[in-house]
């Protein structure tokens, strides 16, 4: 197998900068935020989420990692996701709303997540 090591190295690192953007930004989103002990948020901690449902005949089981929770004024809590995306140039816009905000609702919307949050970078 004839691998070039420079273009696997570009690679590696490009996907160790897109999770530092994603980390970054759930970071910056929850930061000064304080949970209901009185601390404050640790973007290392994730929740996640179990999801029993049925499909047909068959019982499906399903987890998922939710990235944060905020609750309204009257307490009730719900599930946030935050995703992060490049900037959009007018050419891209379509393309955008056609393939990647399809995938984050389907995966949002699997998981019982009711809003998603994109951050551009």
């Amino acid at each position: 197998m004839n691998v070039d090591l420079p273009c696997l190295f570009l690679l590696v690192l490009c996907l160790m900068l897109r999770c530092f953007w994603g980390y970054s930004f759930e970071n910056l989103a929850t930061e000064n935020s304080i949970d209901e002990d009185g601390r404050g948020i640790d973007a290392n901690v994730e929740y996640c989420s179990v999801i029993k449902t049925k499909l047909g005949a068959h019982r499906i089981i399903m987890g998922a990692e939710v990235d944060c929770c905020d609750a309204t004024d009257d307490g009730r809590r719900f599930y946030v996701e935050l995703k992060t995306s490049r900037e959009l140039e007018y050419h891209t816009v379509e393309k955008y709303e056609k393939e990647k905000l399809l995938r984050f609702w389907i995966q949002s919307f699997l998981a019982g997540v009711s809003y998603v949050v994109v951050g551009f970078r």
